[in-house]
């Protein structure tokens, strides 16, 4: 709350936020995102640093409300080739264990 109000941080309120179905991949953690949303200029003006989270890591809704509403292609990208990996079997995969499901 002090940076905010010192400006050092920018803050949304909660009718701004966009939420997107996050799917609970260890891919798509909070733990494997902080850094790359920590490096990002935008990014690090809302988010808390780690020296304020006494070593725990933000509430993931937080985490990706956030990361939903400013880099919401970004999340798109990330969630779609999350996906994509899960769920397609690769042409290399020497054993092509998969299952074919249609309708």
């Amino acid at each position: 709350m002090r940076d905010i109000l010192s400006d050092k941080k920018l803050h949304l309120k909660q009718n701004e936020i966009f939420h997107l179905e996050v799917p609970a991949y260890q891919e798509i953690s909070v733990k494997n995102l902080y850094d790359d949303a920590m490096a990002d200029a935008t990014l690090v003006k809302y988010l808390t640093s780690k020296e304020y989270l006494s070593g725990r890591l933000l509430e993931r809704e937080f985490f990706f409300g956030i990361l939903c509403t400013l880099k919401n292609q970004y999340m798109k990208d990330i969630i779609a080739d999350a996906h994509k990996k899960r769920y397609t079997v690769a042409d290399d995969d020497p054993k092509k264990e998969g299952i074919l499901i249609s309708d």
